[in-house]
Parts: structure tokens; sequence; C-alpha cells
């Protein structure tokens, strides 16, 4: 996050609040302030503020009303970059002449960083009218655009002035942003060029040029004129941060730093120079130095609003949930305007698992700034991830309707449109992306999978080789392709497909592992095994090639050989969910409960929110353990995670029933066998639960359905 100067937050400042008015005597105190006043005189102008701080209020306090001292100290923190504070003192100083153009003028850049851009181009205007030819108030003129259809207007108000002023470095300074802001480098340098010869000395000329360079790609022509930019300007600069964004941006990461240093050391009290070795130290997780850089601000500014942002996101990196939203929480308190604040406010309650937090701060966020791309990004993955897809659509449409071209959104409006069960939108939107890029192989790619998600094959198989025409090296491209040929039963097509990978690539495992596939279609396990073993010699870490070894074992009644291959996954990983939660079905399908159990608990201690391993967990202690009031809670959790899932409804279902809830038991179940009427087991619990409540015409029919099934079931003796 680049740190500026922000302001948004600005109200009323009543300048009494931060002066401290005390009485005095005659002559004695006319001589007092007159001491105090000559020394700040000689403090500020060594470049020693803090001993000029503290004179200037003294000043204050034998005569509140002293332009001067007001003018003095807003200008001090104005230098350090305690903007706040300055812009108190700054207006106060205004108020008292408001005539005082270099008043104005500092004035007028605080209004910008706030923000404020209309009251800011009025304090142009006004010291502009007074004085055409006045140094800074051109350039804080072109700082008030926000918008490139406010740069003609902006130009014919400088060249009105410089008909009254004549050229002028700031002139030709300001004319020369305006053309860079239009990306016309033509007439950019001229201007600057002009500007420089007018003053040799200047650092905002020679950094101008630099920053052009810069856009041209000169690096080497930009470090000699952004180097001799801050060899004239004062230690406190805004351009020597951007000196040193210009070696972070060119990799030169120590020379940064070493320049901040120099710069405190310099000037202990200047503030963004520590946000900036905060902000260094934080992208490369020294946490350590960035709390001891935040301390130096805030230690002077304890309401600093970068680097309160800049605490809240170290605790975000060191993954201290509470902390961080305590944090950002406080933050919103102080500034609930800022959008930023409710996003990073969002994060840390994803951090601290607390989704409807989460979405509560986007949603704020979002109010702000509608325009807020990250924010309406978030929100619409989070919208997805609790299942309100429509919710996730309403925002995104918005968003694009500003962003036509923002492909990420284009991609998450299509996966909403998938969760809504409305394949032709997210084909129209796969259709408009590759129009927008049309040799970029993802958008024909997706259309493939949602193609043959309708039973398209033909259309799916020309998107899928489209796709393969820009990326013929493509391995999941090739494995949609073989996965097409099997699922005809093409098995000479596939072979042919993936013998030509292997032959441009022989010690590919990802085709080798393809090749698998395609000998297990057949039902050439033996040739299967002998390709999986020499995918895991290619590659030792090849986890797909260990879970097809496991499943090939497994098939042919090796049930040791199958947990070999899931324990050497696990050796690698412990956490590996799959391997786990097959590990627990394997114990499961021998009969071994307590282990099964003793299993899902381990993948529960890994993924707390594992619907799989819950749901399956219930079913063991209620059907095989005797626990049912453990696996009444775990269905119930595994229901909240996954509500539309049939067989999660006839896990709690059935729980349901056993506890004499057959009301709630019917619904569930029912729910089920409406999404999986061919399952007999779950026919025979609907049969039972209509029964339970003397319904047995219903329950006579769905134990019917469940004894006709050829498959075995528990209870299909009762069922009989």
């Amino acid at each position: 996050m680049k740190i500026v100067y922000t302001l948004r937050f600005l109200g009323p400042v009543l300048l009494a609040a931060v002066l401290a008015v005390s009485v005095g005597s005659g002559c004695s105190k006319q001589a007092r302030k007159a001491r105090y006043a000559d020394r700040a005189e000689k403090y500020y102008e060594a470049g020693d503020y803090n001993r000029a701080e503290i004179e200037y209020k003294r000043v204050l306090r034998l005569d509140p009303g002293n332009f001067k001292a007001v003018y003095r100290l807003g200008s001090i923190y104005e230098s350090q970059g305690r903007l706040l504070r300055a812009a108190a003192f700054l207006f106060g100083a205004r108020s008292m002449d408001t005539n005082n153009l270099d008043v104005r003028v500092k004035c007028g850049y605080v209004l910008s960083a706030s923000g404020k851009t209309k009251e800011a181009r009025d304090e142009a205007v006004f010291v502009l009218d007074r004085n055409p030819a006045h140094p800074e108030a051109p350039l804080l003129l072109v700082d008030t655009i926000r918008d490139r259809n406010e740069i003609p207007a902006i130009r014919g108000v400088l060249e009105r002035y410089r008909q009254r002023g004549g050229e002028t470095v700031a002139y030709h300074l300001a004319m020369g942003n305006l053309a860079m802001r239009e990306g016309n480098s033509a007439d950019a340098e001229p201007a600057f060029k002009r500007a420089l010869a007018m003053d040799p000395k200047s650092g905002a000329a020679n950094f101008a040029l630099g920053s052009f360079c810069l856009v041209k790609g000169d690096l080497k022509q930009a470090e000699t004129y952004y180097r001799t930019a801050i060899d004239l300007e004062p230690v406190r600069s805004n351009r020597r941060l951007r000196y040193v964004d210009f070696k972070l941006q060119t990799g030169a990461v120590a020379e940064a730093k070493k320049l901040l240093e120099e710069t405190v050391e310099k000037a202990p009290d200047y503030l963004p120079a520590y946000k900036r070795l905060a902000q260094i130290a934080l992208s490369e997780r020294k946490f350590d130095e960035c709390a001891a850089a935040l301390r130096k601000v805030l230690i002077r500014e304890d309401s600093d609003f970068d680097a309160l942002m800049l605490r809240g996101r170290m605790r975000l990196l060191q993954q201290q949930s509470a902390e961080a939203v305590k944090e950002f929480t406080q933050l919103a308190a102080k500034y609930p305007r800022v959008p930023s604040v409710h996003y990073n406010l969002a994060i840390a309650h994803l951090l601290n698992r607390d989704l409807a937090k989460a979405i509560a701060s986007l949603n704020e966020a979002v109010q702000i700034e509608p325009d807020y791309t990250d924010a309406v990004m978030l929100l619409s993955e989070l919208n997805l991830r609790k299942g309100d897809a429509s919710a996730a659509i309403a925002s995104l449409r918005q968003l694009l309707q500003r962003q036509s071209n923002n492909v990420p959104a284009h991609l998450l409006i299509a996966n909403a449109y998938l969760a809504r069960q409305m394949p032709d939108e997210a084909l129209g939107v796969y259709r408009r992306l590759a129009s927008m890029m049309p040799t970029n192989p993802q958008p024909p790619f997706l259309m493939g999978r949602v193609l043959r998600s309708q039973g398209k094959i033909q259309e799916a198989r020309q998107a899928f080789e489209k796709a393969a025409n820009f990326a013929p090296d493509d391995l999941v491209l090739l494995e949609q392709l073989v996965d097409l040929d099997l699922s005809e039963r093409k098995y000479d097509s596939a072979l042919k497909r993936v013998t030509e990978a292997i032959n441009k690539d022989p010690k590919s495992a990802g085709a080798q592992l393809i090749l698998a596939t395609v000998h297990l279609a057949q039902g050439m396990t033996n040739q299967a095994e002998s390709v999986l073993k020499k995918v895991i010699e290619l590659d030792p870490d090849a986890r797909p090639a260990h879970l097809m070894l496991a499943h090939i074992a497994l098939q042919s009644n090796r049930r040791d050989q199958a947990l070999q291959q899931l324990e050497t996954l696990l050796a690698k990983n412990p956490n590996d969910l799959a391997a786990l939660l097959q590990i627990a079905a394997i114990h499961e399908g021998s009969g071994d409960y307590r282990a099964a159990a003793g299993w899902y608990e381990k993948v529960l201690a890994v993924s707390t929110n594992s619907p799989v391993a819950m749901n399956n967990l219930a079913y063991l202690y209620s059907e095989r353990l005797g626990q049912l009031d453990k696996a009444h809670e775990l269905a119930q959790r595994a229901r909240d995670l996954r509500p539309n899932d049939p067989s999660v409804a006839d896990t709690l279902g059935w729980i349901l029933f056993k506890r004499g809830e057959y009301g709630k038991a019917l619904q569930l179940i029912k729910e089920s066998a409406e999404k999986l009427d061919s399952e007999p087991e779950i026919q025979y619990h609907l049969g039972a639960a209509h029964y339970r409540l003397g319904e047995e015409d219903m329950a006579r029919l769905a134990l019917q359905r469940a004894v006709e099934s050829k498959r075995e079931f528990p209870g299909k003796d009762e069922a009989a």
C-alpha cells in the first residue's frame, strides 16, 4: 500500500483547541514574547523544528493571536508530515490574514490532499488572481485535477494567468504536468525543459524531467534528474519520498532504505520517512522493524491514519486476528467514511472466521465508495461462499456497468451464474471475454466446461480444441479432450493424444498421469499401475498418482497397499485432507468403526469446517457407535455449512428420526429423497418416517422402492 497523506476526515478545527492561553504582565510579557519569537525564528531558519515548535508555542501562550507563530507552526507540522495538526494552524493563520498568499497555497494543498478539490482550486485561483506569477499556485491548480475531462479548462485558466503574469517556471511545469496527464509526451518534454532552462537549480523542474524519463523507460536519465532534484530539495521533501519509490520500483530496495535512514538521521521528526520504512519492513515481513518505525510516528501523532493502517495490516500478516479486529474497529470509529478501513476490517473478521461481520464491513465500504473494486469483488466472493449468488450477481453487474473491461469481475459473475444454475448467462460472459481476449485460451476452455456439463459434447470438444490451439502444451486442456474421448469410448483417439504429448516431453509426469487414466478407463489396471509408478519416479510428490494407486489397490482388495500409499502422502503432508478422508473410509469399509471415527476426527482437527468429515462422523456415531447426541451436533453443523446437500439432509433427518423428532425428520429426508430418488437407503428412511407419522400409504410406496433396489443398504431386511 502506497502511503499517501490522507485527510478525508478533516472537519472543522478550532484553533483555540490547540492553543494554550496564559496571561502575563506588561513589559516583561512583551520582552519574553520577543525573546521567544527571536529564538523561534533562529531555530526555524536552521531547520531545528523541534526547538522552534517549543518557542513558537511559548509565543502563543503570551499572544494567542500572533499570526507569525500560528503560521510557522502550521508550516512546521506540514513539513513534518503531521497534516491534521498542520491543518488546524494553517486554517487558523488564514482566518487571521486572508490575503496572505503563501498561507492560501498551503491551505490549498491540505484541502487537495483531503479530497476537497473544489475548495483547493478556489485557493489556487484566489492566489493567482492577486499574483499571476506565484511560484506555487499553478502547480496547486493542476494538483486539484481528478478527471481528464477537467484538463482543457485548467489549461485555459493557466493560459489566462500567463498573459497577465508572463511565463514562469511554475507555469511551464504546470503545462508539462497537464500534457503528461493526457499522455502527450511531445508537449510535456519541451515544457519541462523550458522550466529547467529558466531555473537550473529548480528541484521541481529536475524532478519533473526525471518522471518524464521514467515514463519513457529511460531509467538511467531518470536517475540523473532525480538525484539532482533531491540534492536541491530540503531533507523534509515529498520528492525525496517519490525518489525512494523510484528506487523501490526498480528493485533497489537497499538503496531506498539507506536514503530513508539518512533522511531520518538528518530530520528525526520527519514522519513520512518512518512510515515508508515501516512499509518496506512490512513488505519484507520484518515485523519488529515495522513496529519500531511506527512507534516513532505514533509517539508524535497517535492518530496518524497511515501509521494506524500499517499497524493494522501488520496484525493481519502476523495472523493476529483479534488484535487486527481491534485495530480496525478503532480506526473505523475514528474515520467512519474511509472505505479502506472497512475493507481491512472485513479482512480481519475473515481471519477471525466471522463471515457475517466481514460481509457487513464490506457492505459499509461499498456503500461509501461504490467503485471500490477490491471490496465489491471480495463481497461478491463471500456472498457466493454463503450461497447468496443473487447478491453477488447484483453487485457485479453494477461494477461491470462502470468497468466493462474488468476481467476478474466477468469471471466471478460467470461463477455466480453457474451457482444460480444459469449456464447460458455464464456462456454469454465467456463469449464476451473471448471477444475481449481473442487469443487467450481461458474463455474457450471455460465455455467447454459449461457446454460439457450441459451434455453438448461436440460443442464442448470444439471449444476445448480452440483453446488448445492457443495453448498446445497445456495439460489441463489435454485432460479435458481425453476425458471427452473416454466418455465416448474413443480409446484410440485418447491414447493418440496422450502419446503425442509424451513424445514431446517424455519426462512429463502430468502427461503420464493422463495416460494412466486412459488405461484405467479400459480396465487395464496393471498397465495403469505401471504408469503411475513411473509418474512417482518422475515426480515423487505427485499426489494424484499416490491417490490413484491407493484407489486401485483398494478396488483389488489390497487394503494394506492402499493404506501404505496414503501413509506415504501423509508422511509428506500430515494435513492432506484427501488422504485422511480416504484412510477413514477404508477403516469404515472394513468395519473398524472406532478407527474410522478417529481418522475423521483428525480431518476435523485440520479442517474444522469439513462438511464431509462432519457428515460421515455423524453417521458413524449414529449408526455404529451409539453416540446420538454427538451425531446430532455434527450433523447439524454439516447442515449449516451445506444447506443444499441431500446426503447431509438425510444424515441429519435420520438422526432426528432416532431422537423421535419425526416431523422434522420427514421434512429433511423428503428433501433428500427428491434429489437422490434412486438411493434405496434414503427411500427406506423416507418410508420409516412416513410410517411413524401414520402415513402408511406413503410409507409403503417408499419402502417398496427401497426393497426393489438390487443394492444392499442398512435396514433392507426391516424394509422388506
